[in-house]
């Protein structure tokens, strides 16, 4: 009897076994959060984050924070550009495997150089 139960069994775990698993699509690049540290700036916290939700690769786009503010992100290859929440322009290249690095460019700051971002994977 017990041979039995396991002659009726082997097939059903030979077929089982036998079903491809399903792929899942693989994450964009910027998906995740990323914390990096201002270089530069002499002053007041210099640390900073950014957080991605969502890639629109092929519209170019995707949806994420700036530290607490919500932004317009637009992805180019591995270039990365948005504003921040008082109009400062970051500009943000990928390094694999998990480096953002680029510049941030002050709008109320005359004619200083931007100051510059390096970011990794949080």
């Amino acid at each position: 009897m017990q041979r039995r139960h396991f002659l009726l069994a082997a097939p059903a775990s030979l077929a089982i076994a036998a079903v491809p698993r399903v792929l899942h699509a693989q994450q964009h690049w910027l998906i995740g959060s990323c914390v990096g540290e201002l270089v530069g700036s002499g002053s007041g916290d210099t640390r900073r984050r950014l957080t991605v939700i969502s890639v629109d690769a092929a519209a170019g786009t995707a949806a994420g924070r700036w530290g607490r503010d919500d932004t317009a992100i637009q992805v180019s290859g591995n270039t990365v550009r948005l504003f921040t929440s008082g109009s400062n322009s970051v500009e943000l290249t990928y390094s694999p495997p998990g480096t953002l690095e680029g510049t941030i460019q002050q709008t109320n700051s005359g004619r200083r150089p931007p100051l510059t971002i390096v970011m990794r994977r949080s």
